[in-house]
């Protein structure tokens, strides 16, 4: 077996020192400029205090142990009403530190448009996993979804907990009263089968695939092995193509990723050997299909 730069994650806590209490660094950003006065006065503090649930939740029910993860919210009201109900369009992005380096590698890029729930001024947010609430449970989803990528990318399928804690977030508000994101919708970001598409076995192998390919983007930053580094981070590509009759490449959990990560795929493999690798990646991926053909054009 080939020995790889970082066997688990516990191994990135140990070689990096850090001994942080929470997952989460987040930042979160709101605007209500479509909102009435009255309205933006009600969640003037909204941002504070969903930043501040995020950051002092303990999402994995103990310490953790490894750098904080970097995400941001970027929260766009669309509607309040006088029953105290709202509506947002919520911009999720977190990103991955490469080993040993000051660079980043994105992991979540999604735009979720269908976030509802009630709110008061100087409602306070609890923890409490047990129980569906519309604005904590959206929060502790996400929550588990950036950690469970972030698992996945250092060690294979060690986010399968936090898939499935997500996966029951889902299911609890697809049967909720706020229902809107939570339904199954095909061809259609959605939480549930995001979630649901990340715990099932006939995606394991892209799950698989991740750690790989994040395993060449270390290789390449840390010990300046662009070619062995290419190797892995092609194997994912190759192993989606491979799938492609057996998955559908509809799927959101899919197109998240690529969302994501296709600028940092087009820019490490401008130059792997084999070009028919950006062929493949049109054929998986035809939502980024002309960053593709503008690699491919100027090799």
């Amino acid at each position: 077996m080939i020995t790889r730069l970082l066997a688990t994650v516990a191994a990135v806590a140990t070689l990096v020192g850090v001994g942080a209490a929470q997952e989460l660094d987040a930042v979160v950003e709101v605007n209500v400029d479509r909102l009435q006065n009255k309205h933006k006065d009600i969640v003037a503090e909204f941002a504070s205090d969903v930043q501040r649930y995020l950051n002092e939740s303990r999402f994995t029910g103990e310490p953790w142990n490894y750098e904080p993860i970097n995400c941001s919210f970027a929260i766009i009201f669309q509607s309040g009403n006088d029953d105290l109900q709202y509506s947002a369009q919520v911009i999720v992005r977190s990103s991955r530190k490469i080993y040993q380096s000051d660079k980043y590698s994105p992991m979540l890029a999604v735009n979720d448009g269908g976030w509802s729930f009630p709110y008061e001024r100087n409602q306070t947010l609890y923890f409490s996993p047990n129980r569906f609430a519309p604005i904590e449970s959206f929060l502790d989803y996400y929550a588990n979804m950036i950690i469970a990528l972030e698992l996945d990318s250092w060690d294979p399928l060690a986010g399968g907990p936090f898939y499935q804690a997500a996966n029951q977030i889902a299911t609890q508000g697809n049967s909720s009263s706020y229902s809107s994101g939570w339904e199954s919708v095909t061809g259609k970001y959605n939480r549930l089968d995001m979630a649901s598409n990340a715990i099932s076995e006939t995606y394991r192998p892209f799950r698989e695939a991740i750690a790989d390919y994040h395993y060449g983007l270390d290789m390449i930053i840390y010990k300046g092995d662009r070619a062995g580094g290419q190797k892995y981070m092609a194997s994912l590509v190759e192993t989606l193509y491979d799938m492609r009759s057996r998955i559908d490449m509809r799927s959101v959990f899919v197109k998240a990723f690529f969302d994501a990560k296709y600028v940092e795929i087009a820019d490490y493999l401008s130059d792997y050997p084999d070009a028919s690798i950006f062929e493949k990646l049109k054929k998986i991926d035809p939502q980024h299909i002309g960053k593709y053909n503008e690699v491919l054009d100027a090799r």
